[in-house]
């Protein structure tokens, strides 16, 4: 498998052309105003985070998908071994009528090993509603169960607005690991000082002021 399917990427690899066609300023808008309406969503770090985080397994082949139109039944076909899906009988979760009822399972050909006491949460790629597949999230102890356990399977469900032929290279799933630690929430004052000093360093510039003084650079190899 490993000469002909590859690996999980890291995310940033994977382009998302809505988010490459986006403007950053709405147009006609004056760039230089209070309150930020001249910015689009391309100024949101954040939400940008989201996109380029963790790594991408792909599909490493094309897949044919046909639904019968008296039964309304799901079938699938690719062209190459190793195969890349399978189903269930049964599906394993309510889903909305925007997806194919069917529940499909890639056949993960590669599972992260990570170190001791870190996890993985596998999840629908964030923030691409424009892919053909919606993957439900789950989190895997990685360091105990990996790729020496063998193969493993993921839930995926068909959009019924997809194309046919889903293309090879197109994103499956994204891969987040995170370090599992003991958590205990507590609940504190509102500090109205603390509050507008973090806001006048957000708002020294007429955008940018989170990337300037906030944002803590991630990075994936």
């Amino acid at each position: 498998h490993a000469l002909l399917v590859p690996p999980p990427q890291p995310a940033q690899k994977y382009k998302c052309d809505w988010w490459d066609k986006t403007a950053a300023f709405y147009e006609g808008k004056d760039l230089y105003r209070s309150g930020g309406d001249a910015l689009t969503i391309k100024h949101c770090i954040p939400f940008r985070d989201s996109l380029f985080s963790g790594y991408i397994q792909e599909s490493w082949q094309d897949i044919r998908f046909d639904v019968n139109p008296e039964t309304d039944k799901l079938s699938y076909s690719f062209p190459t071994m190793p195969p890349i899906i399978d189903h269930r009988q049964h599906a394993s979760m309510p889903v909305g009528p925007e997806l194919h009822p069917t529940e499909l399972t890639v056949l993960v050909p590669w599972m992260p090993s990570t170190p001791p006491g870190w996890s993985v949460i596998i999840t629908q790629p964030f923030n691409r509603p424009e892919l053909p597949f919606y993957t439900p999230t789950g989190i895997v102890d990685t360091d105990y169960l990996n790729n020496t356990t063998g193969v493993g399977n993921f839930p995926v469900y068909l959009r019924k607005d997809a194309p046919n032929i889903i293309k090879s290279g197109t994103p499956l799933y994204q891969i987040i690991p995170f370090k599992r630690e003991d958590w205990t929430s507590e609940t504190a004052l509102y500090d109205r000082d603390a509050h507008k000093k973090m806001f006048a360093t957000l708002h020294k510039t007429f955008w940018g002021g989170y990337k300037k003084n906030f944002w803590q650079k991630k990075s994936y190899k």
